[in-house]
């Protein structure tokens, strides 16, 4: 028998993903809002086994658990802006 290859797993996966107009990210089936500054902005998205990073210029927007299932969304309340209130 010849040995197997044993290499580690990946601790996270990356996507690069676009926020909406609703100030939202879509990520892996489920919404989650982020800071209403980005909206329209592409940010990177770090996906690990129990929790998400959201990153813009190289720093942490939103760090949060992950949620499981589909359409499911996570969507606090002050990322959120009102329309015609400038930020």
């Amino acid at each position: 028998m010849r040995e197997l290859d044993v290499a580690k797993l990946p601790e996270y996966v990356e996507e690069d993903v676009k926020v909406s107009e609703w100030s939202t990210v879509r990520v892996k089936q489920c919404a989650y809002s982020v800071p209403s500054r980005l909206m329209g902005e592409w940010v990177r998205v770090r996906i690990f086994e129990d929790r998400i990073e959201v990153r813009f210029a190289d720093e942490i927007q939103l760090a949060c658990e992950r949620l499981r299932g589909r359409n499911l969304h996570r969507i606090d309340y002050r990322h959120v802006s009102l329309m015609g209130e400038s930020s």
